[in-house]
This record gives structure tokens, C-alpha cells and sequence, in this order.
């Protein structure tokens, strides 16, 4: 099973304080798992959206559901990726950079223009710190929502 980190509980907290229904949580689920689609879901969950089989859990303010045939492909998993979502956004945490959006939209007119994108922004870069570090501090500092760390 996955363990959600002190931070994200306290967003998650945060998300579901301003929900209409009271009791709202989350449901965790794989779409498509086992398959090169895959992806890992997080959705609001109101009282009684909860699939039979769904494993609950309580946390401090919330109660998460997790699909049972999902628990297989949420083992072992840890994602801290700060500004993961870049060049779009995280809600309550940084805007996306439509500057960045822009540079992208226009290389994809020229299919020269895309390859040097993709090699500059894709396939040539080492990791995610790099990836941030092309970005730049500045720009990063500029997309945060209240100046709080992400």
C-alpha cells in the first residue's frame, strides 16, 4: 500500500475542507493496470462512492479508499517530484507556466523547432533536478502560489 507523506495529507486535508458534502475523502485506483496505460488516480470520493472492495484508511481529517485490485501496482511506490506537473500546474501550490506553454505551442509548428524542443526538454536531460535547474529558481519562485514551498 502507498503511504501519503505529512505534506500531501495536509493538502488533501485542505482540498476536501472545501467540498459541499461533508465525509468526502479520496478514492486511489490504477486505471488500466498492468498495461502501458496505466496510471495512478486520485479522485474525490462522497459518502457511499465507494466501490465494493475498496480498502479504507483513516487519516488525520480524512479517509482515503484504495481499489483492491489496485493494491498490487501501489507497492513500493514513493513519488516527491516538486514541481512534478511543469510546465502545468498543482493546485493551491504553483500556477502553470504559460511562457513555457507558449514555447512549446509554437515549436510544434515547425517540426525542426519541435525536435530541438524535445531534445532540450525531453530526451537530453539527466533527471528532474536538472529539469528544474533549466527552468531556473526565479521562474519556479515566480509560479508558487503564496510563497510556499512545494
Amino acid at each position: 500500500m502507498i503511504q501519503i507523506s505529512d505534506a500531501a495529507q495536509t493538502y488533501l486535508q485542505e482540498l476536501l475542507t472545501k467540498q459541499e458534502q461533508s465525509g468526502t475523502g479520496i478514492r486511489v485506483f490504477v486505471a488500466q493496470p498492468g498495461t502501458p496505460q496505466a496510471e495512478t488516480c486520485i479522485a474525490y470520493c462522497r459518502p457511499g462512492e465507494e466501490q465494493l472492495g475498496d480498502v479504507p484508511v483513516e487519516y488525520e481529517g480524512f479517509r482515503a479508499w484504495f481499489e483492491e485490485r489496485s493494491q498490487p501496482y501501489l507497492v513500493d511506490a514513493v513519488v516527491e517530484a516538486p514541481f512534478g506537473a511543469h510546465p502545468g500546474e498543482m493546485t493551491n501550490c504553483y500556477e502553470r507556466d504559460e511562457d513555457h506553454i507558449r514555447k512549446y505551442i509554437k515549436a510544434t509548428k515547425d517540426p525542426s523547432e519541435l525536435q530541438k524542443y524535445l531534445e532540450t526538454w525531453i530526451y537530453n536531460i539527466k533527471d528532474h533536478h536538472e529539469y528544474l535547474n533549466m527552468v531556473g529558481s526565479d521562474t519556479l519562485d515566480n509560479l508558487r502560489i503564496g510563497g510556499q514551498d512545494e
